[in-house]
């Protein structure tokens, strides 16, 4: 059975393509939420977000020229981040209920989320952002491709981990701070 590379690389980008579709979905589609008792924002947030959107096509515009056959087996792994990060986005963003945002907000009754994905990670979301991108780097993107999307991603994530811990800090104090102390922000510990 001879394989269509063609035909493999354009049902690998579909695939992609709607997992990104789906994620930005996920996004965009919420239910009305609380309106917000405190927030930030600023230049740095906003470069932060900025640099974290575009990241993603960073990745599809210094794309490798042809799709080789031998890397199906990174395609698959691939379409598996990208759907995972997806699926964990979806479960993440249920966790939150109504105290989920784009930007970095409490609302009335706000509570310390620490159970579930948070139990974990202090900010599963950018690591179900990061997953969808490195599903994307390695399915389309080339070397340079690779190295941009990540860098982006490396410094907007920060800026915006900063920002929200400021004001969980400001809103639930120590309770907080041991929380932080103890989670790491999005890369999951081993152990």
């Amino acid at each position: 059975m001879t394989v269509n590379p063609a035909l493999l690389s354009r049902i690998f980008s579909w695939a992609l393509i709607l997992a990104n579709a789906a994620f930005i979905a996920l996004v965009i589609l919420r239910k009305p939420r609380a309106a917000a008792a405190r927030s930030r924002s600023g230049r740095l947030v906003l470069a932060g977000v900025v640099l974290q959107t575009f990241s993603y096509p960073a990745a599809w515009i210094f794309r490798r020229d042809a799709f080789d056959p031998f890397l199906i087996p990174i395609a698959c792994v691939s379409l598996v981040a990208a759907w995972g990060s997806v699926f964990f986005f979806a479960r993440v963003k249920k966790h939150l209920g109504r105290q989920w945002a784009l930007g970095a907000r409490v609302v009335e009754g706000h509570e310390l989320i620490t159970d579930g994905p948070y139990r974990r990670v202090r900010h599963p979301i950018y690591l179900a952002m990061f997953g969808l991108l490195a599903g994307n780097v390695l399915a389309v993107g080339s070397p340079a491709g690779a190295a941009v999307a990540l860098a982006m991603f490396a410094v907007g994530t920060p800026l915006r981990i900063r920002t929200e811990d400021a004001l969980l800090a400001e809103t639930f104090g120590a309770k907080f701070e041991d929380y932080r102390r103890r989670v790491p922000a999005f890369i999951p510990r081993p152990w």
